[in-house]
């Protein structure tokens, strides 16, 4: 675009170069809004020395010049006779130029320090009011709606058997099956797909209020899971069945329960105890 730009490629150069000094446009505002604060320094040093200093004339060489700030900085200090001029300055008019100048530096920035000081305790005050108040609306609201619930009874009636489905139905997460209380026993085997698993007893460690909702075919299950991650060679048709309907399941005839066993990680074998335990508390074994 720069390259093609024909006119327009000094402008758009100009972009490029100003775009690392940009800040957002918030900032940019904000600055912009200041313009007049930032430069009160500059303009009330610039009226005082232009309308309340007064300098007498000086001689030089026999020659009269009139003295004033703009003849000074405009003439005198840049052109000749520049030398002969400055050295017929008295050192008095010199040290007044020079006291005059920082007084009204002084002076500057105080009314610069005390106009932004005020403009931020006026905006910080302007926030406060507004966070405030947005405060104690949201806390309006909150109260109203507490005092004055608005249920739409189908929808609550909805949401009641959409809870009661979830208790039935089992969860799926990462390809395990959770299930809630009261489901049915016997059909996880039907739910589970076949590269399923009924609980994660490999990495994370069951307890009981875990095992609470659960019937005793569905925990006798989850615990003979953990054996069938190993190969371990079910003898009983049920669970023989069961397993080697799943894709993961690999039947190890030389495993045992001990074989299989030691072949778990620490976690495995501590959800095998508290799954036992369990079991012996609910009087199933």
């Amino acid at each position: 675009a720069i390259e093609n730009g024909g006119t327009v490629s000094m402008y758009l150069k100009k972009l490029l170069r100003a775009k690392p000094h940009t800040l957002k446009p918030e900032t940019e505002k904000a600055l912009a809004a200041l313009g007049d604060l930032m430069e009160a320094p500059y303009a009330v040093y610039n009226q005082a020395k232009l309308s309340d200093m007064r300098f007498d004339d000086f001689t030089v060489n026999g020659k009269v010049y009139p003295l004033s700030y703009s003849l000074f900085e405009d003439e005198y200090e840049y052109e000749e006779p520049a030398k002969a001029v400055k050295k017929g300055l008295s050192t008095g008019v010199i040290i007044a130029i020079i006291a005059a100048a920082a007084i009204v530096l002084v002076a500057g920035i105080f009314a610069f320090t005390t106009l932004t000081h005020g403009k931020q305790e006026a905006q910080i005050a302007q926030l406060e009011a507004q966070q405030a108040q947005a405060a104690a609306e949201a806390e309006k609201a909150k109260q109203e709606a507490q005092q004055n619930p608005k249920v739409d009874p189908d929808v609550q009636a909805q949401q009641e058997q959409e809870q009661a489905a979830a208790q039935q139905e089992p969860q799926t997460v990462n390809n395990y099956y959770y299930y809630g209380t009261g489901y049915a026993s016997g059909t996880y085997y039907s739910s589970v797909r076949s590269d399923g698993y009924l609980w994660p007893t490999n990495t994370r460690y069951i307890s009981y209020s875990d095992l609470s909702g659960y019937d005793q075919d569905t925990v006798a299950a989850i615990r003979n899971e953990i054996y069938a991650r190993h190969g371990y060679a079910f003898q009983t048709a049920r669970w023989k069945n069961y397993f080697e309907s799943k894709s993961w399941y690999v039947r190890d005839s030389s495993c045992t329960q001990s074989v299989a066993k030691s072949r778990m990680n620490s976690i495995e074998r501590a959800n095998v105890d508290t799954i036992v335990q369990y079991e012996k508390d609910m009087g199933w074994k």
